[in-house]
């Protein structure tokens, strides 16, 4: 369409018109053009310099305020400087004055020296001392004040201190003796053997010498009770008394007993009843979890259940005070495991003093130390009778649990047999000695006294009787414990006056 247009404009001649109209329009519209640009770059320029003048108008006043500032700043460090000089003076004036007052403090101190020096040698003269005397004394005095009033502060807080001791004492006490329930430890094991039939209590006493032999082996004593069938086997070592239990009932099973067996039948019974020791001890030391001990050693604790003291059997004594030990030590922060054993071995020499010579604590600590024990478990051994100073806290545990155990209500008796034996052979030791002329059995047989003759006897003797009836009462007597012997000598002179 475009193109038919041109051809159009182009045939008819109106091509030129057209360009001279168009030139013409795009002049005017140039003129106009710059007009607009004009105008635009004078009010340009206007805005410009109304900002410079606004510019330096603000400089202006920035200046005029600096100054100001810078004025002020002047006058203040005029006036900072004034103070300083000032306070300069005064600071001046004052040291004047404080060197004056040392030279007067120095004056002072000067002349106290030399009033001291006076005074002390006007007290030297009245006191007739020196300095160095008069020093010493009043330091004595010092020190004794010192001691007393620190002696006086030690009592009261020693005091206190028992005072609370004894309150947590008697608390863990009464905390342990309640938490252990143990069955009582009186030995209740009869000494009565009854035999199987009428006939076999007879068929054993148709030979009196077997009897004989065997009391003399086993050192034992055998006595037929008629009306029971029985045998009543007694002796101071309780094992031995077991070993012929047994043999008396072998004899009773065997309808022909021949005397040729005896030794073999009592050999037999020796290693049944060791063979019972050694399980009784595999049993008592496994609840201390105590195994793979040797045969000898569960034989010694084993023999504990056949051992008494009071009539306290002492297997059982021995539990109930490891038992003890472990819960007081538990309490007091001790090693548990020590005072458990310590408790329980504490009487194990008991269990050899009837065999060997010596005290039990000593037999008990060298059994134990041969057989590998440590210290810590042979000393409350061989210290709960403080035989040797107590070195562990556990073996001061020990000695507690052991009084425990022994002091609870029915933990020892007495036989009557046994006590009316002891006070009996006490006064028979007595009376053998000639310059005795009488005796008596004091505090339940654990004492006896014995008057001499004054007119047969001297002082010197006294110790020689001591000494003699000493060594009969270890030799002839069981007892537990020690005796003591008292003797005595009075001499008495009397004479009466009559009046003439």
């Amino acid at each position: 369409m475009f193109e038919l247009l041109i051809s159009f404009i182009a045939s008819t001649g109106l091509f030129v018109v057209f360009g001279k109209v168009l030139v013409s329009q795009t002049k005017k519209l140039e003129g106009i053009l710059h007009k607009d640009s004009q105008n635009q770059i004078v009010e340009f320029q206007e805005e410009n310099n109304q900002k410079i003048e606004a510019y330096k108008d603000g400089f202006q006043n920035i200046k005029e305020s600096i100054q100001e500032t810078m004025n002020i700043s002047h006058e203040s460090l005029d006036l900072l400087t004034q103070k300083i000089e000032s306070r300069k003076e005064k600071t001046e004036s004052v040291l004047k004055i404080v060197n004056e007052l040392e030279k007067k403090h120095q004056e002072i101190l000067k002349k106290e020296k030399e009033l001291v020096s006076s005074s002390i040698e006007v007290l030297e003269k009245k006191v007739n001392k020196s300095k160095d005397d008069l020093k010493k004394e009043i330091i004595k005095d010092m020190d004794l004040k010192t001691r007393a009033s620190n002696q006086t502060d030690l009592t009261y807080y020693v005091e206190r201190t028992k005072k609370f001791q004894e309150r947590v004492s008697n608390n863990i006490l009464k905390s342990t003796i309640q938490r252990v329930t143990a069955e009582s430890s009186v030995d209740k094991s009869s000494r009565i053997l009854k035999m199987p039939s009428k006939n076999s209590f007879q068929r054993i006493l148709k030979d009196p010498a077997i009897l004989e032999v065997i009391s003399k082996t086993l050192g034992v004593e055998i006595e037929p009770l008629e009306r029971e069938y029985s045998f009543r086997v007694s002796s101071f070592i309780m094992w031995n008394s077991e070993i012929a239990k047994k043999v008396l009932s072998k004899m009773a099973l065997s309808f022909k007993f021949d005397a040729s067996k005896l030794d073999s039948t009592i050999q037999s019974a020796k290693q049944e009843f060791q063979r019972h020791l050694i399980s009784v001890g595999k049993k008592a030391l496994a609840k201390l979890g105590l195994k793979d001990q040797t045969p000898y050693v569960c034989e010694i604790v084993g023999r504990l259940n056949y051992r008494t003291s009071y009539g306290q059997n002492i297997l059982k004594h021995s539990f109930e005070t490891a038992y003890l030990c472990s819960l007081i030590a538990a309490q007091l922060g001790a090693n548990q495991k020590v005072a458990l054993l310590g408790g329980f071995f504490h009487d194990v020499g008991k269990a050899l003093d009837q065999e060997v010579e010596g005290s039990h604590d000593v037999l008990g600590m060298e059994f134990l130390k041969e057989n590998g024990f440590p210290f810590e478990i042979y000393h409350p051994a061989h210290s709960h009778h403080h035989a040797v100073e107590i070195e562990t806290i556990e073996a001061q545990i020990v000695i507690i649990g052991d009084k425990l155990s022994a002091s609870r209500q029915g933990a020892r008796t007495e036989s009557m047999e046994m006590y009316l034996q002891r006070v009996k052979g006490l006064e028979r030791i007595a009376k053998e000695e000639k310059l005795v002329q009488k005796s008596f059995a004091v505090s339940a047989g654990r004492e006896i006294r014995a008057y001499l003759n004054n007119h047969q006897s001297k002082d010197s003797d006294m110790s020689k009787v001591a000494s003699n009836m000493v060594h009969k009462i270890q030799e002839e007597l069981i007892y537990p414990g020690k005796i003591k012997v008292n003797i005595i000598r009075e001499f008495v002179s009397t004479s009466i006056a009559n009046k003439k």
